[in-house]
């Protein structure tokens, strides 16, 4: 019987799926707003009126309308190794956030970070009956606050901080048609690995803003995760559930943007997160992405395309569980929808790849980000929006 309790060895060494799925916590999916995804991911610490962000939530501070966003991501995956490919397709809902100005008060935010997500299928190409199917991921419930300095020395300057429930499951099952020499009977024997996280961290921001340049920078507090791991066989039986104690995958980063000539700005940002705590024997992860924007102008009586956004970038991730790398580039544009908000498309384009168990892993990947913010200044009469 092929009980097994590292089902993430054994996919990763005899089929083809996407590397991140397979390795730590699974595919990590950044928590930038929709804009910002068609800059490299880079654009987090260019100045808006409505953006939310839960790593650096400083730089709402100086927001004016209450904005909710909604982010949908349908995907295509080809992967491959040296002996096998196939594509893979799904839909994910990332990110799910409501920020809301408090005037001189600051600004509250929430929302909803899908952090990390395992999906992949496979099916013996012999029709054994044999499968590997993995589900589920690692969400996080955000909480925000940031406030700007009211002094004149400190003008332009904010300060944010950020609450991080770590929360959900992820499950690796394996299933099989066991037929024994003597027997007419076909038995399906079934193998689960869950694993549940449970836990908490800080993250806490400061932000800058004058004339046309834009800077922030975060730091996450290493906070503790219980990890419980679940294994079920159809015909063995396991001791009890075992819980241990992990940091949660933290680290810092910095963006800045450069907002020149009209309606147009450049964008950066470098991240390094911390994996040794997490995954023992892990490197340090670092991010790195950069882009540009063209933000239209005008009034509603305008054309469409001189009201849009036009975005493009470039973006990698390199080391981590796996020493994973990954490369893509991106683009993107923003249609304004008048009083009901605006709807972002961006595109990501790349190719991920990692060394596991001695062979060559690798997917080729086409991600479509769909975000719809709805703003507005609630609270206020029709008369003072105008």
């Amino acid at each position: 019987m092929k009980i097994l309790p590292s089902l993430l060895l054994l996919a990763g060494v005899t089929i083809a799926q996407t590397p991140l799925n397979l390795i730590g916590w699974g595919r990590e999916n950044s928590p930038v707003d929709g804009p910002s995804r068609g800059m490299g991911d880079a654009g987090v610490a260019l100045r808006s009126d409505k953006a939310w962000d839960p790593l650096l939530p400083a730089r709402s501070a100086f927001n004016t309308q209450t904005a909710l966003e909604v982010q949908v991501v349908p995907s295509i995956v080809y992967t491959e190794d040296p002996t096998t490919s196939n594509t893979l397709s799904d839909i994910s809902v990332p990110r799910l956030s409501l920020g809301i100005p408090l005037g001189s008060f600051g600004h509250l935010g929430g929302g909803y970070w899908q952090r990390f997500s395992r999906t992949f299928e496979f099916r013996d190409f012999n029709d054994t009956g044999f499968s590997v199917v993995g589900e589920g991921g690692s969400f996080e419930g955000v909480g925000t606050y940031a406030y700007a300095l009211p002094f004149d020395a400190t003008r332009g300057m904010a300060l944010g901080a950020s609450y991080h429930a770590v929360l959900g499951r992820d499950r690796i099952l394996s299933s099989e048609n066991w037929q024994n020499s003597d027997e007419y009977v076909t038995v399906m024997r079934k193998d689960t690995v869950e694993m549940r996280r449970s836990g908490d961290y800080w993250t806490f921001s400061g932000y800058w803003t004058h004339a046309e340049y834009d800077i922030g920078g975060w730091y996450s507090l290493p906070g503790e995760v219980d990890v419980t791991r679940h294994v079920g066989a159809s015909d063995q039986l396991f001791g009890r559930d075992t819980t241990y104690v992990v940091d949660a995958p933290s680290g810092w980063g910095i963006a800045g943007a450069w907002r020149f000539l009209p309606h147009q700005a450049l964008v950066a940002r470098v991240a390094r997160e911390t994996w040794s705590e997490t995954v023992i024997g892990s490197d340090p992860r670092w991010s790195i992405g950069s882009g540009w924007q063209w933000q239209g102008g005008g009034d509603r009586f305008d054309d469409v395309w001189k009201r849009s956004a036009f975005r493009a970038g470039g973006l990698a991730t390199l080391g981590g569980p796996g020493d994973v790398t990954t490369l893509a580039l991106t683009m993107g544009t923003g249609v304004p929808l008048g009083d009901y908000g605006t709807l972002d498309f961006s595109a990501q384009a790349g190719k991920t790849t990692t060394g596991v168990a001695g062979d060559k892993l690798g997917d080729s990947f086409l991600r479509l980000y769909v975000s719809l913010t709805g703003a507005n200044r609630w609270g206020q009469s029709q008369r003072k929006r105008r």
